[in-house]
């Protein structure tokens, strides 16, 4: 879904380029996207920072707990196979899954608890839409539970495969603030297998664009992650889904 994509501003601008592209409308990306270039992560590799982090007019947060965390990483990983060693699980905790290696830079991978998963702006703005994906482990656990003999092992204890049986189903909760008060909520599906009537069973394999407008002017956002697939109330799905392509609805460079 996000590749490299010469942006028309080369007829302008030599040797200028948009490195990030959506095939569902062909637009580029112009001044009123955040596209997480600007921070600073290996090749294939991810970082947990230590303290918040801002880059344009957005700060995400992060919250660091004794072998925990919880808030946003930054990721350019993109491994799509099992792994064999749980202490490999990272490959696959941080990697996106689409249907083609990704290859289009940097990205956030979201880890909601509580309401730790909240990005503040500099000034009340109106936000277009934004990227969102499974990492590849969760996208593994969706489908293959724990995992088996065949296909591998996904580290992730607990986790059964989604059923309709069930009506299981996995979804993004995004909420808009304007200083105290809430502006509006936003769901959207990362798997689905209710399988009523008027709905597709479906897992998102790629990334896909969710509309924010519902939420109009904001200043804070904050996200949350909720699965039909938990144990005495707690998520075995693992709690961590991809953001990237933060377009909002004016200029912010």
């Amino acid at each position: 879904m996000k590749r490299i994509y010469i942006a028309i501003l080369m007829v302008f601008i030599i040797g200028v380029s948009c490195k990030k592209d959506i095939d569902l409308d062909d637009t580029i990306f112009l001044p009123t996207d955040l596209l997480f270039e600007d921070l600073q992560v290996g090749r294939f590799s991810h970082v947990i920072p230590t303290v918040d982090f801002t880059t344009s007019i957005a700060t995400f947060n992060v919250e660091n707990e004794v072998n925990d965390w919880s808030g946003f990483a930054i990721s350019s990983r993109n491994h799509r196979n099992f792994v064999k060693l749980a202490t490999s699980v990272d490959s696959t905790r941080f990697s996106v899954w689409t249907l083609q290696p990704h290859a289009g830079g940097n990205f956030l991978v979201v880890r909601p608890k509580e309401d730790n998963a909240f990005m503040t702006l500099s000034r009340p703005i109106e936000i277009d839409k934004i990227l969102v994906a499974n990492t590849t482990q969760v996208y593994q656990t969706i489908t293959y539970g724990i995992g088996n003999a065949t296909v591998g092992n996904t580290f992730a204890p607990g986790t059964t495969v989604m059923n309709t049986t069930r009506k299981d189903n996995l979804k993004i909760i995004i909420k808009g603030y304007l200083g105290t008060t809430a502006t509006g909520t936003v769901e959207f599906l990362l798997a689905d297998r209710r399988s009523d009537a008027s709905l597709r069973t479906f897992t998102v394999n790629d990334w896909m664009p969710v509309s924010l407008t519902a939420l109009g002017k904001v200043d804070k956002v904050v996200f949350n992650l909720e699965s039909t697939d938990k144990t005495a109330g707690v998520m075995n799905t693992p709690n961590y889904f991809c953001l990237d392509g933060i377009r909002f609805k004016e200029n912010i460079n």
